[in-house]
């Protein structure tokens, strides 16, 4: 029978196992824990009568996503049920984080953030 020949670890061959081991530790041990880390951002908007636009605004939002680290999801809502959502997640305070609508209602503002330093921001710019 032959020998079986062991070659000892070197000093660089442990450095690169462990650097390795320690940055894919997250990703492979847990994986939904690394993707749980992305904050989520809902977003419901009005299903457009043309469906070319919804599956324009569905890659350009998760293109957003990817660049900013962040897990997007858009809702459809059909145009008629859109003011009844946003009532009834406004009343709970709960549900999409983003709401577009196809016209401007002013009795949401009560319940939208304060904008102005986003406008600030971007008017330096």
């Amino acid at each position: 029978m032959g020998r079986i020949r062991v070659t000892p670890i070197t000093r660089r061959h442990f450095v690169k196992f462990a650097t390795t081991a320690a940055t894919m530790g997250p990703f492979v041990s847990f994986p939904c824990s690394a993707a749980a880390s992305q904050p989520p951002l809902r977003i419901a908007k009005w299903a457009h009568f043309l469906p070319e636009f919804d599956s324009w605004f569905e890659s350009m939002a998760d293109e957003w996503g990817r660049q900013h680290n962040t897990r997007v999801t858009v809702d459809e809502i059909p145009v008629e049920n859109v003011y009844a959502t946003a009532k009834a997640e406004t009343k709970l305070g709960q549900g999409h984080d983003l709401f577009i609508f196809p016209w401007p209602p002013a009795e949401f503002q009560e319940d939208a953030i304060d904008h102005a330093g986003v406008y600030q921001a971007v008017a330096s710019k």
